[in-house]
Formats: C-alpha cells, structure tokens, sequence
C-alpha cells in the first residue's frame, strides 16, 4: 500500500469545477506521486498525512534509499524544508483519504492548483497535443509514457479534458508531478500559429486522405528504401478523445496524419486505397506506439 497522502485545492484545467457544490480538497496519495510533488513543488501543498508510526507496509527497497523506512524520511525531509505541517494519524485515516485505493501507507499530501501555462513557451522536437482526452486513466498513461520518452511537455485544451487529479497523478506514475503542461483554449488557433512558426504537425486521423502508415514506413525503411525522416523539424504529434476522435477542425489543422496498421480494404483484405485496420487501441497505448516511432525515427 501506499505510505504517504498530502492535501491540495482543486486543479485545473478547471472547466470541471466551476461548481461551487464540489469539494475544495483533494489528496494524492502513493509515494510515485507523492515524492515528485513535495520534490518539485509545482502544486501548492497544505499538508502531508503520515501514517502513525511510520513504518511502510509493502514499499521495497529503491534507488532513493535501502529501506523502505526512507521513503518516509525523504518526504519529512522534503515537507521540512518547504515548512509543510504533518500529520500522523491511523492507517484507516489514510484509506478514507484516498478513498479505499492504494496508498502505500503513510504519506498523504494536501495540494493546490496548477494555474494554466502559455502553449507559446513549448520548445523541443516532437510534443503531443491531446484533443480533449477526457478519461483520466487515459490521460495518465499518455503523460506517463511521454515524461518515459524523456519530451518536454504535453500540450492540453482548457476544456473537455480531464482534470489534473490524484487519479492521473497516479495512473501517470507520478509524471503529472514533473511534466510541463500547457493549456490551450484553441488547439486549432494553437496548431495554426505552431505551422506558421515552422512546426510540423502530425495527426492521428484515420479516415484522412493524407495519412502515412507506420507499418508499410517501417517495413520500406528495413528494406532499405531511402525513406524520408519522420521529424526533420520540431513536431506536434495530435491525439484525439477516446471515443470520437479528433475533432474535423483539429484534424483539417495537421500537415500528415500518422496511423498503425497497414490498409485494408472493406473485405479485409490489406490493399492500398483501402481502410486502416487499426482503429481500437486504446488511445494511450497508441500514444506510446506513435511516440516512441517518433523519437526512435
């Protein structure tokens, strides 16, 4: 179980929570997203839950330290040095917290809020945009295999997409921690300005008439075929919600749109000019697939 929970206001971005009946406070619990916030310091904390006496149920030893004791000294340490008050209280205290999910016992943290960051600062070879990603088990794992990959930042839309919660923090493994995030309230308008700035643009629209198969890319490559790179220039890689897509307006906004899997026709039969037949991964293990492409091309 996880050993720490620490407190914090809601996060944005905050078309969610512009109800007033919702709770102010929210916990992240589990030391993989604990120790990154109280390290970091992105987020406003207010406090940090430890479990009393302090001993952690299920933590082995890692590269922080031998014990699993040190996980606990770390984030003391850490709640020291940016004078956040402590609280050891019951293991029970720690499962009602986290609301009955792992928390490795006893660090629990209280936070407060992002704020939103200017997509205009984005710098590096190939970032993701997310078109509305809703779901945040989604969200997570895209931030987790992006922050993997070692890229500078995920960009996001300020509405329809899911809020920065414990739950992505920890479906993340803690990269929502650490990771640049920038906000856009126009992805298209973001998309638009970023081509004109000398960005490439990549989409992952499947029904698009200008699309390059990843599979038929690679297999030319291997063969020995003079293939153009897949980045010569710096790049947005666009991924659209889970059940619709990406939006026509986003879509019409990328240069190419890159998609896994050889062509199809309606038969089944894989024959050029027909579908894709790729079109049911779910959309963070597509993101991992395209990225690590990217990167690796």
């Amino acid at each position: 179980m996880h050993p720490f929970v620490c407190s914090f206001a809601r996060v944005l971005p905050a078309a969610s929570y512009r109800t007033t009946t919702q709770r102010t406070l929210e916990h992240l619990y589990g030391a993989s997203c604990v120790i990154p916030a109280l390290e970091i310091g992105r987020r406003k904390l207010r406090k940090l839950y430890v479990k009393e006496g302090g001993e952690l149920d299920g933590i082995r030893g890692s590269k922080r330290g031998e014990g699993s004791n040190k996980w606990v000294e770390l984030a003391l340490q850490l709640a020291q040095r940016r004078e956040l008050s402590v609280s050891r209280v019951p293991a029970s205290r720690l499962d009602a917290l986290s609301d009955g999910r792992p928390h490795q016992r006893p660090l629990r943290l209280n936070v407060c809020s992002y704020g939103t960051w200017d997509a205009g600062t984005v710098k590096g070879m190939a970032t993701p945009a997310l078109d509305q990603i809703v779901d945040p088990q989604n969200l997570g794992g895209i931030l987790r295999s992006a922050h993997f990959f070692d890229l500078d930042g995920v960009i996001l839309t300020d509405r329809e997409t899911a809020p920065f919660s414990p739950f992505v923090s920890k479906a993340s493994a803690g990269a929502l921690e650490v990771m640049d995030l920038y906000i856009t309230p126009s992805l298209p308008k973001f998309l638009g300005s970023s081509a004109e700035n000398g960005w490439h643009i990549y989409g992952t629209d499947i029904h698009s008439d200008n699309t390059i198969s990843l599979s038929e890319y690679s297999r030319a490559k291997h063969s020995g075929f003079d293939v153009p790179p897949l980045i010569d220039s710096p790049t947005i890689l666009v991924l659209g919600s889970e059940g619709k897509g990406m939006r026509p307006v986003v879509s019409k906004a990328c240069h190419d749109h890159l998609v896994i899997g050889d062509q199809v026709e309606d038969d089944g039969d894989a024959k050029e000019g027909g579908k894709y037949k790729v079109d049911s991964l779910n959309v963070s293990v597509a993101a991992g697939i395209l990225v690590h492409t990217l990167v690796s091309a």
